[in-house]
């Protein structure tokens, strides 16, 4: 893909005029304050372009990608010209106030994008592993190339002058990002390296044990339902790139959202999640409850009865049930109105089948992002029920913190927003790859068959490397 020169003289100029436009009003008075901030973005149509190979060619240390379950929305984003980070979690209600004061003073479609860790936990003992998204943190890209229906892509720069800042040195910094872009690579995403060793925690005698102890705890309803995770480190020969890796998950990532989002050279979060942890569009919101796993047959008659078996199975149903009696219980503490509820039904991916309902709500004037976000996580599949409680069991059995797996991520708009649960995921830090899979534990849970779902799983999140190195005994 080529973005010609008339093309990007054109954008240079109208982010010139953009600019000292955003000066002047950056000192102008809004309700007797000082507006501190300023943004708001220019956008030119491009030739079409593959976003992952796009971005695998560029050279800055900030890159995220995101698209849809259904491919509708894809964009990718490089540089930094905005992030709001929370130190610990009890600053996270005031990052999200003070991005809702940015988005109020911007254009409807501009975007922040970012995630936040599993639990507050993890905030204290993330550690280096997970570099800056050891924190809940939420990015404007400097750049974005987005594609849309028709095989359209938009360059857009995203635009932030500061109350004193010179607008000029603004729109060299701008300039110099974009000139900085490769838009000139056609070259495919790079190949993947070989993967050499694996180590599981917990390896299997671990799992048998921690699962047996969790197995006992529900019996007597301390909680309900846990849901345990599992982290395999593979290690490859190089480094690994993380758009390569993110392709190769790809093909097989029908009906999931995608993401990576690297925030420094070498570290970087991917993943391909089916699980939607709500989608707010103003006042309405849209939720999902998954949980029951199983594969997908090789034959449509086969896969069709794989699918009746789990949804006759009285132990996938009830731990399904968890996650739709979560659901319902936190929309009533938001003071939502349900307003519709479908039937239980299958959500089919590639390789699994799992069961799914879906819920709208009205969400009150009152409540934000954050207090969504508060009351829906975590959800009984990938937390447990209760959820305090099944919390606490993860903190005090898990041996690993978990980051962003399994956490909120998505972006937020003025009007709305939309969070993916980040499950099927892997942080990349160098030349290693830690993938990271859980299951549900209820009552007839049993530590064989659960290793079995995890490893399933570990399989699609890896691109296939789970069955390539045998997992230490």
């Amino acid at each position: 893909m080529t973005v010609n020169c008339s093309l990007l003289e054109n954008t240079k100029s109208r982010i010139a005029d953009e600019i000292t436009r955003l000066d002047r009003s950056a000192a102008t008075a809004i309700g007797g304050e000082v507006a501190e901030t300023k943004v708001a973005r220019v956008t030119v149509e491009i030739d079409h372009i593959d976003l992952l190979q796009w971005l695998a060619a560029q050279r800055s240390s900030t890159k995220i990608y995101w698209a849809d379950r259904h491919q509708e929305f894809e964009v990718a984003g490089v540089g930094v010209a905005d992030s709001i980070v929370a130190e610990s979690a009890n600053d996270l209600g005031t990052a999200f106030a003070d991005l809702n004061l940015r988005l109020h003073r911007s254009a409807d479609d501009l975007r922040y994008f970012g995630g936040m860790p599993f639990s507050p936990i993890d905030l204290n003992r993330s550690g280096s592993l997970w570099g800056k998204l050891g924190k809940p943190i939420f990015i404007l890209p400097e750049i974005e190339v987005s594609n849309g229906p028709g095989k359209r892509s938009f360059l857009t720069c995203n635009l932030v002058v500061r109350d004193g800042e010179s607008a000029s040195n603004r729109l060299k910094r701008t300039l110099h990002c974009i000139e900085s872009c490769d838009f000139d690579s056609n070259c495919p995403l790079p190949d993947m390296p070989q993967v050499i060793a694996r180590d599981d925690v917990p390896d299997r005698a671990g799992w048998d044990s921690l699962i047996n102890s969790c197995i006992g705890r529900v019996d007597r309803g301390e909680p309900e339902k846990i849901v345990m995770a599992r982290r395999s480190r593979f290690k490859f020969d190089r480094d690994i790139n993380p758009f390569a890796a993110l392709g190769r998950i790809q093909r097989s990532a029908n009906h999931c959202y995608q993401y990576c989002f690297q925030l420094e050279d070498n570290i970087a979060f991917v993943g391909a999640s089916p699980e939607r942890l709500f989608k707010r569009s103003h006042d309405q919101i849209h939720v999902e409850a998954i949980a029951g796993t199983r594969d997908r047959g090789e034959t449509p008659s086969a896969d069709a009865e794989i699918g009746a078996e789990l949804m006759a199975s009285e132990k996938d149903l009830r731990e399904h049930q968890y996650v739709v009696r979560h659901l319902k219980e936190a929309l009533s503490e938001l003071g939502c109105t349900i307003k519709s509820e479908g039937k239980v039904c299958l959500l089919k991916l590639a390789s699994l089948q799992h069961l799914c309902v879906k819920m709208t709500a009205s969400l009150p004037a009152d409540k934000t992002d954050a207090d969504i976000i508060a009351a829906l996580h975590p959800t009984s599949a990938v937390g447990g029920f209760p959820a305090q409680q099944a919390l606490e069991c993860i903190q005090a059995l898990e041996s690993f913190d978990r980051g962003w797996y399994a956490a909120p991520l998505g972006w937020i708009q003025r009007n709305s927003a939309e969070f993916a649960v980040g499950i099927r995921s892997s942080l990349i830090h160098d030349h290693e790859m830690y993938a990271f899979a859980g299951a549900g534990i209820v009552r007839g849970s049993r530590a064989e068959k659960e290793w079995c779902e995890v490893e399933k799983k570990l399989t699609a999140i890896s691109g296939g490397y789970a069955n390539s190195v045998t997992p230490r005994s």
